[in-house]
């Protein structure tokens, strides 16, 4: 709760639309033997992103997320626990595209090397940066709120310090962003204008290997949601459907990098990878 707390400080001092925070309750869980805590956060105008968006709100949405990013920490974790070092981050993300990749059937580049290493090289890189921006960690269409000319994020529960190149790559891959290639490049326009130097330096070196994880994240939450549905007996249709097109962008952003001699193609060449 104190961290959540310091994080919307900061992010209020940087000009980025966030909820108040109304109190945190502590109480015993149902067991009554492990504490448990409820953070409330104050209610905030607007609507959620739903629908077809403007150029004007996609552009406010790259302003927040360059604001949100430009609040740092010099080792990543999770804004409610830390992971011991850089090196165990770079383990995580390691581990984590093992087993996003195990989920494809062959094995998405499973007798790739050339690829897998260039994928290694990255998540090395990524592990030793000096700081490691704030991350919403939860960036879907109704966390993000719309209130005239601004635009805020609410639910931080996923937030996270990580390399902004991977949120900045889920957010041009989300339905709001994908309904037209201005839109894409309306928010990547903004969140480079407000981004800092560095920032802007790191997506361009790695956004190939952003959008790959992005599209692998996205397909894997997808499945995982599916399992969640079908325990409960419901319909599991439409997050089938969406998890197969972000399987079908997995594996033509990752043909992309492979086809390109420098394993480094255009952005135009990613964003044509995905789209409805």
């Amino acid at each position: 709760a104190a961290a959540l707390e310091n994080m919307l400080r900061l992010a209020a001092a940087r000009g980025v639309p966030v909820q108040p925070l109304a109190g945190v309750y502590s109480k015993h869980l149902l067991s009554g033997k492990h504490p448990g805590s409820w953070v409330i956060c104050r209610y905030i105008p607007g609507e959620p992103l739903l629908g077809k968006a403007t150029e004007a709100q996609i552009s406010a949405l790259g302003t927040t997320l360059a604001g949100l990013h430009g609040i740092e920490a010099r080792r990543p974790r999770r804004l409610m626990g830390v992971f011991a070092s850089p090196f165990s981050y770079r383990l995580q993300l390691a581990m984590e595209l093992r087993t996003h990749l195990s989920r494809f059937s062959p094995p998405l580049l499973e007798k790739n090397r050339k690829l897998r290493s260039w994928m290694d090289s990255h998540v090395d890189t990524l592990g030793r940066l000096p700081l490691y921006p704030l991350a919403h960690g939860d960036l879907y269409a109704r966390n993000v709120i719309v209130n005239g000319p601004s635009v805020a994020l609410i639910d931080y529960e996923n937030a996270r310090f990580e390399p902004g190149g991977f949120e900045l790559a889920t957010a041009l891959l989300r339905t709001f962003c994908i309904q037209h290639k201005n839109l894409q490049l309306t928010l990547l326009g903004s969140y480079l204008t407000h981004s800092s130097t560095r920032s802007a330096a790191l997506w361009n070196d790695h956004y190939p290997f952003f959008f790959l994880v992005a599209a692998l994240r996205l397909y894997s939450g997808r499945i995982r949601r599916m399992k969640i549905l079908a325990r409960r007996a419901q319909d599991t249709g439409e997050q089938l459907r969406m998890a197969l097109i972000y399987q079908g962008w997995a594996v033509a952003i990752a043909n992309t990098i492979r086809a390109h001699h420098a394993y480094h193609p255009s952005l135009d060449d990613m964003l044509s990878c995905c789209g409805k």
